[in-house]
């Protein structure tokens, strides 16, 4: 199940993006209302299209989330107001926002990437100052209780229409990290003419932090305990730990990402990799070579409990998570995914290769190819597309049942486990393959993805659109939003303070030392 590799979940700290042809049809650029139009309202008309050609919610036989031609009369006459991208990225936000997909956002324009100096520790049932610029440190670790004279809730609640989430959990997320930037709080009711951030704490001060331009940096912090705990958080996109004494390694999966991954999205655009491309790849791991030498280490050790931490992983490229499921249980043992592709003109125009390949087929089996229609991939048509075989060597997967390891596995996640990484939690959830300990994630099991991205042709804003719907394997809790943890383990404040990482602790509590 590939994905593509870029995943851009925290949008105003998202890396620049490749340059995309700009979006067209000529249905749309033919219209009075389209050439009547200022650079706005067009790309405005262009981008309601683009949602409603592109995504799978729109396809004929589906429930359309809301009517696209009223929002584009609508949108049409707030986008008479706007002069510049800045002004333009929030109406489209709020369009988006309506799909209920955390996949399908408008990213923020570069003029809008400033920000307040600040962090916060949101769990659920409060808010609290985690950093801060140093001018304001007697305020690190207070409750907050109103944001421009507003309570937290109220204002958490005023965000609700303008970010893309996929479940309460995402939304929590989401929000924590964006109240920290300007450009949403310009579109929230709870905003202050002079751009001002005003925080009331629990205990009565008060502080106003003004933006300021670029990333956050220099911020003091809440001063918290040491973790004393045997696996430390690395930035590595995947490590093991062997716990001391104990019959337990401790796989940090951060990012679904290796240089196969780099190698294979060269191949399916027809990239030439040049000598310094080459050497770049060289120094990139492969995480099938990594997944082998873990398991024969986890065999020569006698490891019986294999822990895979996913509360860092954003997602990308869900072959690499078949490879780590290959070594819990033969492939073909297991029930899967089921995914729904829309074959539309955008998708088309990323993928040409594979989509004159799609074409060919359909025209040899007698059948046209409907851009409307979402097409179960495990038609016939699509079984064989030759994407995945020509780069099978690239991610190797275990074919020895009697390797398959068979102790007890116990899956981390977080409100930052998303997209491919949740992908693998649910198969692993679905399959009684293990357990799932933690916090609720952003993802929902059954969901929208695998991304193409955009470009408007008169603003210059960019973002994503899903093209896919991917059905969990137990298609009887279709309708859950949420992949809920079998043990939720939340750290309170107190307890971050403390230095207490709930997950190891339950961890070490439940796994006795080896007998000496």
């Amino acid at each position: 199940m590939p994905k593509n590799l870029l995943l851009l979940f925290a949008l105003p700290f998202a890396a620049p993006l490749p340059a995309q042809t700009p979006y067209t049809n000529p249905a749309v650029e033919q219209r009075e209302d389209y050439i009547a139009g200022n650079p706005c309202q067009r790309d405005l008309l262009l981008f309601v299209d683009l949602l409603r050609t592109s995504h799978p919610a729109f396809c004929t036989g589906e429930e359309a989330p809301f009517s696209a031609d009223s929002i584009s009369e609508a949108g049409y006459r707030l986008a008479a107001r706007c002069r510049s991208a800045a002004e333009l990225q929030p109406l489209l936000q709020r369009i988006a926002a309506r799909l209920h997909d955390g996949h399908t956002q408008v990213y923020p324009h570069s003029q809008a990437r400033s920000h307040y100096p600040l962090e916060l520790f949101g769990d659920g049932r409060e808010l609290r100052l985690q950093a801060v610029a140093p001018e304001w440190e007697s305020a690190l670790g207070k409750r907050i209780d109103s944001l421009n004279d507003r309570p937290v809730q109220e204002v958490l609640e005023s965000l609700r229409t303008m970010l893309s989430y996929d479940n309460e959990a995402g939304f929590r997320l989401l929000a924590n990290m964006l109240l920290q930037a300007p450009a949403l709080w310009q579109q929230s009711p709870c905003a202050r003419a002079d751009s001002a951030l005003r925080i009331v704490f629990s205990d009565g001060e008060r502080i106003e932090l003004t933006p300021r331009p670029g990333k956050v940096r220099n911020l003091a912090s809440v001063r918290k305990a040491p973790a004393d705990y045997p696996v430390r958080p690395t930035r590595d996109p995947f490590a093991y730990t062997l716990l001391p004494g104990r019959n337990v390694c401790y796989l940090q999966f951060n990012r679904c990402q290796d240089q196969s991954t780099a190698r294979a999205m060269y191949r399916y655009t027809g990239t030439e990799i040049t000598d310094e491309m080459e050497a770049q790849l060289q120094r990139m791991p492969r995480f099938d070579r990594f997944a082998e030498e873990l398991f024969r280490r986890i065999e020569a050790e006698g490891i019986r409990t294999l822990v895979i931490d996913l509360s860092r992983n954003s997602g990308g490229n869900s072959r690499l998570c078949d490879v780590l499921l290959s070594w819990l249980r033969p492939l073909d043992s297991l029930r899967t995914f089921s995914s729904s592709i829309r074959l539309s003109p955008l998708w088309e125009q990323q993928y040409p290769r594979m989509a004159q390949r799609l074409r060919e087929r359909f025209e040899r089996s007698g059948q046209t190819l409907d851009p409307d229609r979402l097409y179960d991939q495990r038609d016939s048509l699509f079984r064989s597309d030759g994407r995945d075989e020509a780069t099978q060597e690239l991610f190797l997967t275990n074919r020895d049942p009697q390797r398959c390891f068979r102790g007890r596995v116990i899956v981390v996640q977080g409100p930052g486990t998303f997209s491919s990484a949740g992908i693998l939690a649910t198969m692993i959830a679905d399959n009684g393959i293990g357990e799932i300990v933690g916090r609720q994630a952003a993802f929902r099991p059954s969901h929208y993805g695998d991304l193409l991205m955009w470009e408007l042709p008169h603003t210059g804003l960019r973002g994503s659109v899903s093209s896919k719907f991917f059905a969990r394997p137990d298609a009887s809790r279709n309708g859950e939003c949420v992949l809920r943890p079998d043990v939720e383990l939340a750290p309170t404040w107190e307890e971050y303070l403390r230095g207490i990482d709930p997950v190891q602790q339950w961890i070490l509590d439940r796994t006795a030392p080896k007998a000496r």
